[in-house]
């Protein structure tokens, strides 16, 4: 057999496992095929359940999910216990194509249908028009149930419990528990007795470590107050005693008294050259233009001016060869010299304040001057 194997081809194999991917994908599409037609072919719907809780009110709710793509007609939702059906709802729920339906049924109204102690699994089932079942385990209501019934059974012992330890009827169990709970009382209350002891000494204890750790907060921040004073007071002292410090505001003292001095020489030195520049900027022409424009010339004033400076300067001096006729003219050119600069003084007086007067016999002092040079230029 092993040798027939080895013998096949690889092709064999390339193909076998071609024919097996296809009989896969062949099975497949029959399952999608046979779901598809049962939904379109078929009423087909599910039950789904939940349960809800609105203060002390239970409610179950059943969901009808209608999966096929015609409409369906659900007529009865029941329970089933042990072979026996329960009906809970029967009417007719129109259920359209791929679309759902709910039905809301009181907790209440189940539990009534189950008087027995002791639970049984129950199913959900529901049947449409044409008597097609569909049955779900409905877990969550069995569980559901179940707790409920426990809970029941509970309180009715402890109900019947209750009525025993009135009445003082107590079972064996019950005497049995008592005995043995009346023979360790003195070891229960011991141990009630330490424990509160306990909780007490913890308590105080706690206390005490509370004020403690506030205590401990207190002085390591008293410690580090007087740590941080000395610390100042030692600087303050240290400062006193450094001439360190001395030395240099004195090195900033006379810093600052250099860059003073530095400005002081920078300042004299602007002010040299602003004054400099403003002598530069001076033009001699327009100075001339400004001051005989503010003292303008007189020719007649100078005229007279030189007569008058150069009578002067014959007074007393007789040439030997003057004539008495010359000496005659003389006199009387003086006079009429002296009569004319009588009558420009009034008008003068009468026409100019006193600082043009002033300037006037400036000029008068300086026009001499000026016609001794035209004599000398004119000899």
């Amino acid at each position: 057999m092993l040798e027939w194997l080895q013998t096949l081809s690889s092709e064999f194999y390339v193909l076998f496992g071609f024919l097996f991917i296809l009989l896969i994908f062949l099975i497949v599409i029959l399952i999608k095929l046979i779901q598809t037609n049962r939904r379109i072919g078929t009423q087909d719907f599910d039950i789904l359940e939940s349960i809800s809780k609105d203060g002390l009110e239970y409610t179950y709710h059943v969901t009808l999910v209608n999966k096929g793509f015609t409409s369906n007609q659900i007529d009865v939702i029941g329970i089933t216990e042990s072979n026996i059906r329960h009906i809970l709802r029967q009417e007719e729920y129109h259920v359209g194509p791929r679309s759902k339906v709910i039905a809301n049924i009181l907790m209440d109204e189940i539990e009534s249908l189950f008087k027995e102690e002791k639970h049984k699994k129950v199913y959900l089932f529901a049947e449409n028009e044409i008597g097609l079942r569909n049955v779900d385990k409905c877990k969550k209501l069995n569980r559901f149930l179940k707790r409920r019934k426990k809970e029941a059974k509970k309180a009715r012992k402890l109900a019947a419990k209750k009525e025993r330890f009135e009445t003082g009827t107590y079972n064996f169990w019950e005497r049995t528990g008592l005995f043995i709970k009346l023979l360790f009382r003195p070891f229960y209350k011991l141990g009630l007795k330490i424990k509160h002891r306990t909780n007490l000494t913890l308590k105080e204890a706690e206390v005490r470590r509370a004020q403690k750790a506030e205590h401990d907060k207190i002085k390591y921040k008293l410690e580090a107050t007087l740590a941080r004073k000395n610390e100042i007071k030692v600087r303050e002292e240290a400062a006193k005693e450094n001439m360190t410090r001395e030395t240099e505001l004195e090195l900033l003292k006379q810093e600052k008294a250099l860059e003073i001095e530095a400005l002081k020489q920078k300042t004299i030195i602007e002010a040299y050259d602003a004054k400099k520049k403003e002598i530069e900027e001076i033009d001699p022409k327009k100075e001339v233009k400004k001051y005989f424009k503010e003292n303008p010339l007189n020719y007649d004033d100078i005229y007279q001016a030189d007569e008058i400076e150069d009578l002067k300067s014959l007074d007393g001096v007789g040439e030997p060869e003057e004539s008495y006729l010359e000496k005659d003219k003389k006199e009387s050119k003086k006079e009429k010299v002296e009569t004319k600069k009588e009558e420009i003084k009034e008008e003068v007086k009468e026409e100019k304040p006193t600082d043009v007067k002033e300037e006037n016999s400036e000029k008068e002092v300086k026009t001499p001057k000026k016609s001794k040079n035209t004599k000398k230029k004119e000899k």
